[in-house]
């Protein structure tokens, strides 16, 4: 018993195994016509699919970043010292630029220079978003501020009148309808709204349009942007960045990749002007209080002179003079550079701060100073420009704040070492010019008087002049800015769209139509698994007569032919043989019992071919000279009647089972293509089929039909179906279960197996119904 159970769990486990490749594969043939179906369905949906997408397309540019920084240089003045505190990187400046271009603040720049954050859609069929020249008109919302919400739908027709409705601002929807002509202002519930044409686009239009216009957040619309504008160096060791954007309209991805360059290019140029006018400012500052003291030396000599009445020393100390004037001359020169020196000195310690520009171009190339400078306010600006376009707590300025303070310590410690240089050679230099002045001894007092100013005058001459020519500097600086950019690429694009694929998408169309059905069926058979082949039955372990061919094409072709009997005298064709083989293992399974001749025909559920298989086996047996007869128990549907051509008017089993006949041989009838076996139909439906089925008479009718019959073929109800199928179940002394290929569960085979191996006192075995032998 323990191994029974086994065995019977074992095939349990083997029958829901799933469906096999190969079932699989001819069940999909089987059903091809559903395949042809939604391929059809699939590709029709692509094409209209094609029709309404508009097309995507992908413009790009190469822009090459100049390196304007001077880093190599001013490395190499400062040595070790640049590198000790990690002031400079090999690609810094070009990933400063990458940020600058692609920050938030330019892009808002763009949308709001563009008009981005207005989206014009043509809803009439196909739907298309317009932009440019395509754009027969364009709308200003001027109580809509950028960062709200609004929509509305807009008439236009052809002479240049419009009507405008369904108008929403932000979540609120506001009733009303407004109409107008182009190039006018009209009030709307959304506030004023400025309607200008676009001749050039209106001329080409050939019927009225409609049109959904969204006023969308700029923000929103800058995110968007963000979303799929790709900014990146074309490569890690150059400087040429390339721009891609993929829009539906080319002309405004164009217009986006041209704005953010141009709107890049305008803040840097900003940023150098700034630069150049804090120079400019400090220059001219001290030009006028150098201006000033000289105008006070030159009166101061003129009274001088005026009042003592000296013009020139005497000849006897021409030649000390000449030299004293040497002297002068380089003791002027140090001290204009003390003087500016200590100047820049005092204003950095008058501007402590970090974000405060160095005055630029004074010093000229002393000690390296000037480049530092130079290198010092590149740093503010950049750091100015990152904090616009972020945040004071952007990371970045960390590492920016350090290479700030730590360039502003060098320049502060350079400043001071070339002071006390200068301060030493102008000591040097006046030593000397006293040396000098102390052999003039007989040189008026009032002469040297005279020079001492005059060397003083010369000193404010000789910065003067210095200043002078910094302004010059400067000021061409400012006429003349050099880009730091230039554009290599200008915005283009591919001939094709970068989507949709049209031969993609049909083929994907195509491909899905093969799928959805293959899933559907797959699914189901996996869920409710049914008998698809020989193999499949033979695992119940059941004994299996044969398998019957499918017979014909096509449903109603089958229909026709299982209405008749096909088994025939001489026949040689797939269901004649098969029938023969049938038949041939119910007459061995019988021969083990000679006095058991009572077969019964069931199935596991409606249309397996039981009365078809019940009929036709009967014309096998008749075939081999035996009696044989069917009696149909089916007294709820009367299946025989088919073969017969009689309804249910004429009197048969049910008519005997009552009482009403007493000789159930009065009521035997014969089927025009099998004249040789007998028919007991069931006459007239009875109301109680159960009871009369438990009848003594029933019992009675195959003991009698046993005994005058070699064979007697019961055509009985569905398994499990009625109630009067376990009578007739144990009456009969061999059950035929008729399943068919691709309709019964293997659940219900599990259910079978189960009785199968709990029924003792007769008999079962299976015929396979409709095998698809011409498939795989």
């Amino acid at each position: 018993m323990e191994s029974n159970n086994k065995k019977m769990q074992k095939d349990s486990n083997t029958l829901s195994t799933g469906i096999y490749l190969k079932d699989f594969i001819r069940l999909c043939i089987r059903k091809w016509k559903w395949f042809v179906l939604w391929v059809f369905i699939m590709s029709a949906l692509t094409v209209l699919y094609l029709v309404i997408k508009q097309p995507v397309w992908k413009q790009s540019a190469e822009v090459l970043v100049k390196d304007q920084s001077g880093n190599g240089d001013i490395q190499a003045q400062l040595g070790g010292l640049a590198s000790a505190f990690g002031l400079f990187g090999a690609s810094s400046s070009v990933y400063n630029e990458l940020i600058a271009m692609q920050s938030p603040y330019n892009i808002d720049k763009v949308v709001k220079r563009l008009h981005l954050d207005v989206i014009y859609t043509q809803t009439d069929f196909p739907r298309r978003q317009l932009y440019g020249s395509t754009l027969p008109v364009t709308v200003e919302l001027q109580d809509v501020d950028a960062e709200e919400l609004a929509s509305f739908k807009m008439h236009l027709n052809l002479d240049g009148s419009f009507t405008m409705k369904k108008f929403k601002k932000e979540k609120e929807r506001l009733d009303g309808e407004v109409s107008g002509k182009v190039n006018t202002t009209v009030q709307t519930p959304i506030g004023k709204v400025k309607v200008t044409a676009n001749p050039k686009a209106m001329a080409k239009m050939e019927e009225d349009i409609n049109l959904r216009i969204v006023k969308k957040q700029v923000m929103k619309k800058r995110e968007e942007i963000l979303k799929i504008l790709s900014l990146d160096l074309e490569s890690k060791d150059g400087t040429v960045l390339l721009i891609e954007y993929n829009d539906v309209s080319r002309e405004r991805a164009n217009d986006l990749i041209n704005n953010i360059i141009s709107s890049y290019e305008e803040d840097w140029r900003a940023d150098k002007e700034v630069l150049a006018k804090a120079s400019f400012d400090f220059i001219s500052d001290r030009l006028m209080a150098v201006q000033r003291e000289l105008g006070d030396y030159d009166s101061s000599i003129a009274n001088f002179q005026s009042n003592s009445m000296i013009l020139e020393g005497g000849e006897t100390a021409k030649v000390f003079l000449d030299k004293a004037s040497e002297l002068e001359a380089l003791s002027a020169d140090l001290n204009s550079r003390v003087y500016v020196l200590e100047y820049i000195q005092k204003f950095m310690r008058e501007h402590a701060d970090n974000n405060q520009i160095l005055p630029q171009g004074v010093l000229g190339e002393e000690n390296g100073i000037e480049l530092q400078i130079q290198q010092y306010n590149t740093l503010i600006l950049n750091r100015r420009n990152i904090v616009r376009n972020s945040s004071e707590g952007n990371p970045i300025l960390d590492d920016l704040d350090d290479q700030i303070a730590s360039l502003r310590t060098v320049i502060i410690a350079s400043i001071e070492n070339s002071i006390k240089d200068t301060k030493i050679r102008l000591k040097e230099a006046q030593a000397r010019e006293n040396k000098v002045h102390g052999m003039i001894t007989d040189t008026p007092q009032k002469i040297n008087k005279i020079k001492n100013v005059g060397r003083n005058q010369q000193v404010k001459e000789a910065i003067y002049m210095f200043l002078l020519q910094k302004r010059e500097e400067n000021e061409m600086s400012m006429r003349y800015v050099s880009p730091n950019i230039r554009v290599l690429s200008p915005p283009s694009g591919v001939v094709k769209p970068l989507a949709p694929r049209k031969l993609r998408m049909l083929a994907l169309g195509m491909f899905l139509g093969l799928l959805l059905p293959a899933i559907f069926y797959y699914v189901r058979e996996s869920l409710r698994p049914r008998l698809r082949n020989r193999r499949t039955a033979e695992r119940l372990n059941v004994p299996l007569l044969c398998d019957i061919p499918l017979l014909g094409r096509g449903r109603k072709a089958q229909q026709t032919l299982a209405s008749q009997v096909n088994v025939k005298p001489g026949a040689d064709d797939s269901v004649n043989n098969a029938f023969r083989a049938a038949r041939t293992n119910l007459e061995l399974v019988l021969a083990q019992h000679p006095d058991k001749n009572i077969v019964m025909f069931t199935s596991m559920e409606k249309g397996s071919g039981k009365t078809f298989a019940t009929m036709n086996m009967a014309a096998a047996l008749a075939i081999n000279d035996k009696r044989v007869l069917v009696v149909d128990t089916d007294l709820r549907h009367a299946g025989m009647d088919r073969y017969l051509g009689i309804g249910g008017s004429s009197r048969g089993l049910a008519a005997y089972l009552k009482g009403q006949a007493d000789d159930w041989k009065g009521l035997l009838q014969h089927a025009g293509e099998c004249p040789q076996v007998d028919i007991l139909p069931v006459g007239e439906t009875p109301d109680n089929p159960a009871e009369l089925i438990a009848s003594d008479r029933f019992a009675q009718l195959l003991e009698e039909t046993s005994q005058a019959y070699d064979v007697v073929l019961l055509d009985t109800v569905a398994y499990n179906s009625v109630p009067e199928l376990p009578y007739i179940e144990q009456k009969a002394n061999l059950v035929v279960v008729v399943l068919r290929e691709g309709e019964t569960e293997q659940a219900s085979l599990l259910a079978l197996r189960k009785h199968f191996n709990t029924k003792g006192q007769s008999g079962m075995v299976l015929l396979l119904n409709a095998v698809n032998n011409h498939i795989l």
